[in-house]
Parts: structure tokens; C-alpha cells; sequence
């Protein structure tokens, strides 16, 4: 299940949010219903109402990018020997010794890889929020829609500015920023992990 999302066209996905979240058949609402949440209570609209939409765009790119962790966390810890937890275990170490001191440690580089992924992944990503609400919260007027809902960010806005106010310079000015925050968070991101450290050669042979 974990794939799907990275599987699914963009297009589809979006489509199935949209479905998800109407207010007269989607299956939020009916499944609010069928535990006993009272129908005035319900949001009228999942894409337009405050909180609701923020909400909403964090569970929409989260999915993604939760399925893109856990592919890489899977493959990742799998990859730990398993003699070293068997070690530990032996020599009396308790299971959360065990993440803490073992796993955890031999996962910076996923964590970090991962890390900076997602950051430069949601810095640049207004695909998500140009279909759900775009398609589905007010036709054309997609920018105004978003500013709206409270689901306007600087990629997208920068793609408003580029695409329907014809103001390139702007728009891409606006994407500079955006590169040079980028860059300030892997560079912290790399402090913050040791990066050098990480790239030493290896102490324990496995």
C-alpha cells in the first residue's frame, strides 16, 4: 500500500482526494456520519473551510511522502546484520536500547537522505495542490482558491505569478529564494548529522 501512491498518476490521486473529501458523497463525510458526528457538524467543504483544507494538504503530500520514507526506511533496515541486534540482545540490551543505539545510528544516512529529499520535495511541490484545488475547490482560479483556503504556497505562487500574470521575472526571482532555502537547510541538515563524520571509512567490518 505503501507504493501506491507513488505509483498512482498525479492526475489520479488528486481525483481520488476530490471524491474523498465532497461534502455530498465522499467518503470523509459518510464515514464522520456513520460514527455518530452530527451533520451540522461536518465541514461543508473539505477544500475551501478553515482548518479543514490545511489539513487536508498535509494529509494529501504527507501520503506521498510518508510512502516514500517507509520504502527507503524498509530497504534500509533490512539491510542492518542481523548478528548486531542478536549481539545486543545476548549481551542484555532492551529492544528500545537496541533502536537507540543500533539501528538508529546505522539509519543516519537514510534519515538524512530522506531528510533533505522531502525538504527540496516540499519546497518545490504545488502539483498536488494545483489539481485538488484547482479541479476541485474553483475551476481556473486556482491561485485564488488557494489563498483562499490557506493552502497558498511559494512554489505555487510563484507558478501564478509565472503562468497567469505573465510576470517571469518575478516568478523566477521567487524560485531563487526558494534554491537558496534549499541549500541553507541540507547545509544545516549536514551539520546537524555530521556529515563528514558520516563519510569516514567505516570502524566495524560486518
Amino acid at each position: 500500500s505503501w507504493l501506491l501512491p507513488r505509483i498512482t498518476p498525479g492526475i489520479i490521486y488528486a481525483l481520488l482526494w476530490i471524491w474523498f473529501v465532497d461534502p455530498r458523497v465522499g467518503l470523509f463525510n459518510k464515514l464522520l456520519s456513520m460514527i455518530g458526528v452530527p451533520e451540522h457538524l461536518l465541514p461543508g467543504s473539505w477544500l475551501l473551510e478553515k482548518p479543514y483544507a490545511q489539513l487536508l494538504l498535509v494529509i494529501v503530500n504527507g501520503y506521498v511522502g510518508a510512502s516514500f520514507g517507509m520504502i527507503v526506511y524498509t530497504a534500509a533496515i533490512k539491510s542492518i546484520p542481523p548478528d548486531l541486534i542478536n549481539a545486543a540482545l545476548v549481551d542484555g540490551a532492551t529492544d528500545f536500547q537496541v533502536v537507540r543505539r543500533i539501528i538508529i545510528p546505522l539509519l543516519k544516512w537514510p534519515i538524512l537522505f530522506v531528510t533533505a529529499w522531502q525538504t527540496l520535495s516540499l519546497l518545490a511541490s504545488y502539483e498536488y495542490i494545483l489539481m485538488v484545488w484547482g479541479a476541485g475547490g474553483g475551476g481556473g482560479d486556482y491561485a485564488g482558491v488557494a489563498r483562499a483556503a490557506g493552502v497558498m504556497v511559494w512554489s505555487l505562487y510563484s507558478y501564478s505569478k509565472a503562468f497567469a500574470e505573465y510576470l517571469y521575472g518575478y516568478a523566477a526571482a521567487i524560485s531563487m529564494v526558494l534554491v537558496v532555502i534549499g541549500l541553507a537547510l541540507i547545509l544545516l541538515y549536514f551539520k546537524i548529522f555530521g556529515f563528514k563524520r558520516l563519510m569516514e571509512p567505516s570502524r566495524v567490518e560486518v
